[in-house]
């Protein structure tokens, strides 16, 4: 659902005691579901705020005071209400996280990580020999991307840190499925001083 170029802008600014994150010059909304509302692209920026300003404390009300966001109405970081789809929302919206994290670099260049890829990850439903209905998702997980400090996690979904589904897991609930390979995909990290983490990918057979 993406036939274009799509860019999440961002400025952060102190203003006082205050830091203004802005998202203006973002794309226009797009006739696709891969839209962010506003409540989503809120969400997903502090994650990247947090990881750079307090990654070691409890997420707490006071945190939250001091950020000021403008995202402009009409834009995929939030669309008009009503008159385009959501649904994949996380295509767009985690990459709001990465936005600001290379905002922030700017001036604390030695914090954050490199940008990672939310992942993929595909739906299956249908009925069991005995007539049962089942609904399952599938997930392979990229890394995540190479730290100041260090190499990037392999496996791992950014920013939901969700690890890859073991293969006991995946032909124990789907039987009529069987995983014929199951790998880390080579090189996948990126060469560096520190490399991202390896992703992952399977192949099955029904």
């Amino acid at each position: 659902g993406i036939d274009r170029e799509l860019t999440v802008k961002v400025k952060a600014s102190v203003r006082g005691t205050d830091l203004h994150i802005d998202f203006a010059g973002s794309s226009p909304q797009s006739e696709w579901s891969i839209n962010s509302p506003p409540q989503f692209t809120y969400a997903y920026t502090f994650v990247g705020l947090k990881m750079v300003v307090a990654p070691h404390l409890p997420n707490n009300s006071g945190q939250m005071r001091p950020v000021r966001m403008s995202m402009p109405l009409g834009t995929i970081t939030n669309p008009r209400y009503r008159s385009v789809g959501v649904a994949v929302r996380h295509t767009v919206g985690h990459f709001c996280c990465f936005a600001v994290l290379g905002a922030l670099s700017k001036a604390v260049p030695h914090q954050g990580q490199a940008e990672s890829t939310p992942g993929g990850f595909f739906n299956i439903q249908g009925l069991t020999d005995g007539g049962r209905p089942f609904l399952a998702m599938s997930k392979d997980s990229p890394g995540l991307g190479a730290r100041q400090d260090g190499d990037g996690i392999s496996c791992v979904r950014f920013p939901m840190s969700i690890r890859n589904e073991p293969v006991e897991t995946w032909e124990g609930y789907l039987p009529m499925f069987i995983v014929v390979k199951k790998e880390i995909r080579t090189d996948s990290g990126g060469p560096g001083r520190h490399r991202g983490g390896y992703g992952d990918f399977s192949r099955t057979s029904s």
